[in-house]
């Protein structure tokens, strides 16, 4: 299970990390009813970083740490069942899916938390809070925009969403022009849901109708992603060589040592190991998500006839199934410009795999 942001496993016990008193900062702002994108400025502006490394917070993080009863000394166990999906693939049966069960139906482990820092209590009102606050955001939503958290600023890297203030034209803003980052407001330009909605649809609709078009301009990007992914499957091999290597040193160590130096040497081989081993999954890891990224003919035909033919009829619902399936992002740049970027997810890149078109 991984460790939650503040802890680290050691010996089958979670232990405070470095990070514990970040966490500690996060859920004292919690329990004075200080809001998700308020902490995520606090903790911005602080310059404390993420989980992963990253510079600016979301909102959807903080909340993952707030839903989390790790921090009151419960580990939450079973947390998930199986069930039938909504869509059924081609050739599948039975519960293929799963879904998170009511946090009253988890399995709770005690005594393998050191300092929690909060108790039960605390985490069970704050958690209300925050179920209070999801169902007001459903009840309060004013409208269901095409593109919403499919838009990304490039100036301060946070999302656009819908906005339909009275006696105004509906457009979609950047969140950073409320909330302050580094003491500013981001200066992305506001734009029309009307004009950026039919702009995209105009663009979907070219790739799909003239996919030869895209992938010429296209064909850059593509080559430099396979020599990207070149270089990395020749560092994984080099890498496993190394561990051939440090496994060959070892067997050598272990005849020509006396006992005592043989454990001395041995401790330098294994961290050496761990951390080959470690390299490597990061290296494949990055070739994974370039395989994510890499269009190709086929996989755009196959996507192609299954989704030309909808788009005269399609409602927006629809529209926005294509876009997901098509994994369509929009980046807005300053001066209000903007472009479109299209990234077909694998799991639709074979022309035998049925997409869930029902318009």
């Amino acid at each position: 299970m991984k460790p939650p942001y503040g802890y680290n496993w050691v010996d089958n016990k979670l232990m405070p990390n470095e990070s514990l008193d970040n966490a500690r900062l996060i859920w004292n702002m919690a329990l004075k009813g200080i809001k998700l994108k308020t902490i995520c400025w606090e903790l911005t502006t602080r310059g404390i970083p993420t989980s992963q490394g990253k510079i600016y917070w979301q909102s959807s993080s903080v909340s993952a740490i707030l839903k989390n009863p790790t921090y009151a000394g419960r580990l939450a166990a079973l947390k998930y069942e199986a069930v039938a999906p909504k869509e059924r693939r081609k050739g599948t049966f039975g519960k293929t899916s799963s879904r998170e069960k009511p946090p009253e139906q988890w399995v709770y482990l005690e005594g393998l938390v050191e300092q929690p820092i909060i108790t039960m209590a605390e985490y069970n009102a704050v958690r209300e809070r925050l179920n209070l606050n999801q169902q007001y955001s459903k009840r309060n939503a004013k409208g269901n925009y095409l593109l919403r958290g499919l838009i990304e600023c490039q100036l301060c890297h946070r999302k656009y969403y819908g906005v339909h203030r009275h006696n105004h034209t509906p457009g979609y803003i950047c969140q950073g022009a409320w909330a302050r980052l580094d003491g500013k407001h981001c200066q992305g330009k506001r734009i029309l849901c009307q004009v950026l909605d039919e702009a995209v649809k105009i663009k979907v609709r070219n790739f799909l109708e003239h996919p030869d078009i895209y992938m010429a301009e296209a064909s850059n990007k593509i080559q430099e992603i396979e020599r990207t992914k070149n270089n990395l499957m020749q560092s994984v091999d080099n890498l496993e060589k190394q561990i051939q290597e440090n496994i060959i040193n070892e067997q050598k160590a272990l005849r020509l040592l006396s006992e005592e130096a043989f454990k001395n040497e041995q401790k330098v081989l294994l961290t050496r190991r761990t951390w080959l081993e470690q390299e490597i999954a990061r290296q494949k890891g990055k070739i994974s998500d370039l395989d994510k990224n890499l269009l190709n003919a086929d996989s755009i035909e196959a996507v192609r006839k299954q989704l030309q033919d909808k788009l005269d009829n399609a409602t927006d619902e629809d529209w926005r199934m294509i876009l997901e399936t098509l994994g369509v992002k929009v980046y807005m740049f300053d001066g209000g410009t903007w472009d479109i970027e299209v990234n077909i997810p694998i799991a639709y890149r074979t022309a035998n795999y049925a997409l869930p078109v029902t318009c």
